[in-house]
C-alpha cells in the first residue's frame, strides 16, 4: 500500500499569516479537510511543548502558527470540538508551557480548547507483543479522539537521533510512565506505544527545527518546511531525509519497522509538493567526542551513542554551571563491558544495572541527561535541581519489562567490576 508525504514552505516563522498560510497550503494538497475529518469529529492537536519557557523561537517547541494553521484546516470539515492536548516533559508545568508558548492566544482567536492532559485521566492499555511494555497508560482524552493530528518539531535528539511523530507521543503519558519508558528503553517503548495510538494526520514543524544537542540544548535553524502525511512511519523517514539523515541509522525507525508499524518501504512513500533535495539540509547530529577533563576518566564498556553523548552534555552543564572545580577526581563508566573499580565511580546506563546498588548508579537506557547532571551536582556538594533518582530507579518486576518472552529478571548478571573496559 501506497501513501503520501507531502513537503511544504512557510514564510517566516514569527510572521503567523505566512505560517498559517504555509500550513493550509500543505494540508489542502495532500487532502481537503471534509474528506479526511467527518463533520461532527473530536479532533485533538498534539503538539510538542517540551519547555515551560518562551522556546519555541529556538525549535525546541512546537511554533504556535503552526498549530494555528491546521486548527484553520480542521475548522472547515465542521468539527464538534477541537482540542490542543499535551503533557510535557516531567516537572515542568504543563500550563505555564500552553501560556509562555504563545498557545493561549492562538486558542482565543480560534476558539479551540487547550487541555492540560495531567489534569485529565489515564487508563491502562495492554501491548500486543510489545517490545519491552505489557502495558502503557495513555491519556484517555487521546484514545477517545475521533481524529489525532500530531504535530511535533522537527529537531535532533541526543537519545532517539531525531525527535519527529513517533518521538512527539511520549507527551500522552503521565509522568510515572515517562520515568518508565527512559528505564526501559526509550526508543522500545516509544515503539510499544505507537502500536497503540495511531494518529490519523502528522504534520512535522520546521518553521524552526533544531540541529546538534537536541531536544533541549541544539542550535535553531530557521528553516521554513514542513513535512505532512498520513502515516507517522512515512512522514518521520521523509522528515529524516530532509534533515540529511539515513533514518535506518536510527533504533527508532529499525524497532518500528521490526514492529511491522506503518509504511516503512520507501518504495511506498509518494513524494508531493517541494520536490526533497531542494529542501534537504546536512542537520548536525546530536553527538561528538567527550572533552578532555582534568582530573575525570571516561571508560566506554560498549556504550550506545545515547549514553556517551548524554555524558558529553551532562558534564556540558556542569561546567556552565561553573562546577567542574567542585568535582573531585573520578571515574566515570558507560557500556555494559565496562569495569567499576571504585565506590565513587559514576556508573552510566541501565545495560550497567549489575551496579544499581552504588552510590553514583544513574538508571536509564540511555540515561537522561538531566539525571546525569544532578548526579555530578551531587558529587560537587550541590543540590540536586530534579529531585531524586530514586524515582527513575525502577524495580525489573515494577518495570513490567518484556523481553524476548522472558522477563529480564529471570538473567543473572555479572557481579559489579566483571568486564573489559576500553577508556576514551
Amino acid at each position: 500500500m501506497k501513501t503520501t508525504v507531502h513537503i511544504g514552505r512557510t514564510g517566516r516563522a514569527n510572521d503567523p499569516r505566512e505560517v498559517i498560510k504555509g500550513v493550509l497550503s500543505t494540508l489542502n494538497a495532500l487532502g481537503p479537510a471534509e474528506q479526511m475529518i467527518k463533520p461532527g469529529s473530536r479532533v485533538v492537536i498534539k503538539p510538542n511543548l517540551t519547555a515551560d519557557t518562551k522556546l519555541w523561537e529556538k525549535g525546541i517547541v512546537t511554533n504556535p502558527y503552526t498549530v494555528e494553521g491546521v486548527i484553520r484546516y480542521v475548522q472547515q470539515a465542521s468539527p464538534a470540538e477541537i482540542v490542543i492536548a499535551e503533557a510535557t516533559a516531567c516537572g515542568l508545568d504543563n500550563k505555564k508551557a500552553f501560556r509562555d508558548n504563545g498557545y493561549e492566544e492562538v486558542a482565543a482567536r480560534t476558539g479551540a480548547v487547550i487541555i492540560d492532559l495531567y489534569d485529565e485521566e489515564f487508563v491502562t492499555v495492554p501491548v500486543e507483543n510489545g517490545m519491552v511494555a505489557k502495558n502503557i497508560q495513555i491519556a484517555k482524552r487521546i484514545l477517545a479522539a475521533d481524529f489525532l493530528i500530531n504535530v511535533p518539531t522537527m529537531k535532533t535528539h541526543v537519545a532517539a537521533g531525531v525527535s519527529l511523530s513517533l518521538k512527539n507521543l511520549k507527551g500522552v503519558l503521565p509522568e510515572v510512565e515517562k520515568r518508565r519508558s527512559h528505564f526501559l528503553g526509550v526508543n522500545k517503548f516509544v515503539t510499544d506505544l505507537n502500536s497503540i495510538v495511531k494518529p490519523q494526520l502528522c504534520l512535522i514543524d520546521g518553521t524552526v527545527a533544531m540541529e546538534g544537542d537536541g531536544p533541549m540544548q541544539g542550535t535553531p535553524v530557521n528553516f521554513g518546511v514542513i513535512v505532512a502525511g498520513t502515516d507517522a512511519m512515512a512522514t518521520d523517514i521523509v522528515a529524516a531525509r530532509v534533515m540529511g539523515f539515513d533514518p535506518w541509522q536510527f533504533k527508532c525507525f529499525n524497532y518500528a519497522r521490526s514492529q511491522g508499524l506503518g509504511i516503512c518501504n520507501e518504495d511506498d512513500i509518494v513524494l508531493s509538493g517541494v520536490p526533497l533535495e531542494e529542501v534537504k539540509r546536512s542537520f548536525r547530529p546530536a553527538s561528538g567526542p567527550i572533552p578532555d577533563i582534568p582530573g575525570i576518566t571516561i571508560t566506554d564498556g560498549g556504550a550506545c551513542p545515547g549514553c556517551l553523548d548524554g555524558v558529553r552534555i551532562a558534564l556540558g552543564r556542569i561546567k556552565t554551571a561553573n562546577l567542574l572545580d567542585k568535582l573531585p577526581a573520578f571515574h566515570i563508566i558507560v557500556g555494559e563491558e565496562g569495569r567499576v573499580t571504585g565506590e565513587n565511580d559514576v556508573v552510566i546506563g541501565r545495560c550497567l544495572r549489575r551496579c544499581r546498588g552504588m552510590k553514583h548508579y544513574v538508571p536509564g537506557c540511555p540515561a537522561q541527561v538531566f539525571v546525569i547532571a544532578d548526579e555530578l551536582r551531587e558529587l560537587a556538594g550541590e543540590q540536586r535541581l530534579f529531585g531524586s533518582k530514586e524515582q527513575y530507579l525502577l524495580q525489573e518486576d515494577e518495570a513490567n519489562e518484556k523481553q524476548n518472552g522472558n522477563s529480564a529478571i529471570s538473567r543473572p548478571g555479572r557481579a559489579c567490576g566483571e568486564g573489559s573496559s576500553q577508556t576514551r
